[in-house]
């Protein structure tokens, strides 16, 4: 474990204009920097306000000796490795450490930025850090220390008011995460499918098994684990229910949607136990199905039909589910509405397993419409982690490197989730402004340097900079001129000739 912490990732500078001009004017300056890199700074800022910046420290990377690279640079990286756009962490050469404000931001200074932390960067070669260290750290850490961190970062968001403990709806989903080629990955599970042509086929990899809440703008996931593929994703429900539960509150998760990979009669009676409804999709082998199409066949059940021409019949008090003494209710699809839906044939009509009444209209109508909110679950969670967060571009084949690069990113997930808030962008908004009027002066946004010198900080307009330096001040010819970026990425300048010149 790291033996020697740094004091603070951000720390405050005192504004004094004139001790810095005085700096200049003897040609002394500790750093330089434009202002104005867009909302970087504020997430960072809103990281350190909110404490979230402060769990990084508690990490353990289990180093015998001294390490010369900061525990935490590493693990930074690795976390903000999707927010910059890296997929990989081979990019974050050019993705985050030649973006040297970025860097600064995180605290590192310019002697650091230009000669690295490790004696073995030679020649200016991937400064600050090799990037062989960030696979060598993702592999020191064990699974437990992993999770306990993306753990740590849901607790304390709860504690600061960004997940609602009001009863709400929550999702369960299994995401494939599979690999290709021959490369030999640890503890990966193997499992055999057919494909749309019918032909058998494997499949490997693992399994991303997580619950995320899906009604109002709280998209928050409050609980993970990932599993082998081979490994049902059922086996690890109850422990992700609980792990919510235990941060949330016992009454926080009102209604649960799961899919048929969590269909089962004694996680059904644990949701029981807990208060928890549920509404789950029915299997054809299923007795309990082949019962609600022979009751539809003789007439019976509560038929509604929806604006959008869905026809469903609700069935209260199912027989019994084996392995399941909770009693089952059930809702039997009969047509589909909607263009592009899977139609029902006759005989092989399908719905909805759920502890929710279903003997009205109402209440059929309210339990197909709930379910219809696992959507969000589909678009705010797989579809994002994958295209958006590269949760499926693994980094390493060791276990406790894969499990280090998904709790890391699920971490950053819930923390940029907090930052887009409407109350993370008003703390933001709030606090880092009365931070700047605290400790610093307002000063333009366009056309400043920021100066660094004897321990103060200050603007400059970049005319005013100029002449510091001693040279002759523009001759305005070229007033107006500006950057122009085409989509192609080609840059031109612009100009208008000052005509008073």
């Amino acid at each position: 474990m790291e033996t020697e912490k740094r004091e603070n990732v951000i720390g405050i500078m005192p504004y004094d204009r004139e001790k810095v001009l005085s700096k200049l004017k003897q040609k002394q300056y500790d750093d330089m920097f434009l202002k104005d890199r867009g909302r970087l700074d504020d997430f960072v800022g809103f990281l350190y306000q909110t404490g979230i910046l402060g769990l990084f420290d508690d990490i353990d990377s289990r180093m015998e000796r001294k390490p010369e690279i900061p525990r935490r640079f590493l693990h930074y990286c690795i976390s903000l490795k999707p927010v910059v756009d890296s997929a990989s962490i081979n990019q974050l050469q050019g993705r985050l450490f030649e973006d040297t404000d970025t860097l600064r931001i995180l605290g590192f200074t310019m002697v650091e930025l230009k000669n690295g932390f490790s004696v073995k960067n030679k020649n200016g070669n991937n400064v600050p850090v090799n990037k062989n260290a960030f696979y060598d750290e993702l592999v020191r850490l064990p699974e437990t220390e992993s999770k306990k961190f993306f753990n740590s970062g849901v607790e304390l968001l709860e504690k600061k008011g960004f997940l609602s403990k009001r009863p709400g709806v929550y999702a369960l989903d299994g995401v494939k995460l599979l690999i290709t080629g021959d490369k030999k990955y640890e503890n990966y599970g193997e499992i055999t499918i057919e494909d749309e042509n019918g032909k058998r086929v494997k499949e490997k990899g693992y399994k991303l098994v997580f619950l995320q809440r899906v009604d109002g703008d709280d998209h928050y996931i409050a609980a993970a684990r990932l599993i082998p593929l081979n490994q049902h994703e059922v086996t690890v429900a109850q422990e992700l229910v609980e792990e919510a539960l235990c941060v949330l509150g016992e009454n926080s998760i009102k209604t649960l949607l799961i899919d048929r990979g969590f269909l089962s009669g004694d996680f059904f009676d644990f949701l029981g136990s807990k208060g928890i409804d549920f509404i789950c999709p029915t299997k054809d082998t299923l007795h309990i199905t082949r019962h609600m199409q022979g009751l539809h066949r003789t007439g019976e059940g509560v038929k509604t039909e929806l604006a959008d021409g869905t026809v469903l019949k609700g069935y209260n008090y199912l027989i019994p589910m084996d392995g399941c003494k909770r009693k089952i209710n059930g809702i039997l699809i009969i047509k589909q509405g909607k263009k592009g839906r899977k139609q029902v044939q006759e005989g092989k009509e399908f719905g909805f397993l759920t502890s929710l009444p279903t003997g009205q209209n109402k209440q059929i109508e309210k339990v197909y419409d709930l379910y219809s909110r696992r959507w969000k679950i589909e678009v705010n969670g797989n579809r994002e982690l994958k295209s958006q967060w590269y949760i499926n571009r693994f980094p390493s084949q060791k276990w406790n490197g894969l499990c280090s690069h998904i709790y890391f990113t699920l971490f950053m997930f819930n923390a940029v989730a907090a930052f887009k808030s409407k109350k993370g962008r008003a703390l933001t908004e709030k606090g880092m402004l009365s931070i700047r009027n605290k400790y610093f002066t307002s000063w333009s946004k366009t056309h400043t340097v920021n100066i660094i010198a004897g321990g103060y900080c200050a603007t400059f307009p970049f005319k005013e900079f100029i002449e510091i330096l001693g040279l002759p001040a523009p001759s305005g010819e070229y007033e107006n001129s500006f950057w122009v970026t085409k989509p192609d990425g080609t840059k031109y300048l612009c100009y208008i000739k000052n005509p008073k010149v």
